[in-house]
């Protein structure tokens, strides 16, 4: 799980911030786990893990990358969001084929 070192952290500061990172996106995944139907905009996660006490886009950044480690899946299902928008929600993804070829590399 990646951390985004963009204020120049060192020592100890960043060893803090690191794990901080960790724990936040490991709250996202067992949520998800725990409800593997369950389709959420990160707003809505942001409310219902955390009680707004984090930065959104610390619950933003998590489920993304929590999407590119193939974990979470962006949907096409949308909600009306925070500001009045629409916004995608994210739910966990399937887990990856196993056994035999998938069919798109038999092409």
């Amino acid at each position: 799980m990646a951390y985004y070192n963009t204020n120049k952290e060192e020592g100890a500061v960043l060893g803090a911030s690191k794990q901080q990172n960790e724990r936040q996106e490991d709250r996202i995944l067992r949520w998800f786990r725990a409800h593997p139907k369950a389709k959420r905009t990160p707003c809505e996660i942001w409310g219902e893990l955390f009680g707004g006490h984090i930065p959104l886009t610390n619950v933003r950044r998590g489920m993304t990358d929590l999407t590119s480690e193939g974990l979470l899946e962006k949907t096409n299902y949308m909600r009306r969001g925070r500001y009045g928008k629409q916004v995608h929600t994210w739910r966990l993804a399937p887990p990856p084929p196993s056994g035999g070829p998938v069919q798109e590399d038999l092409f």
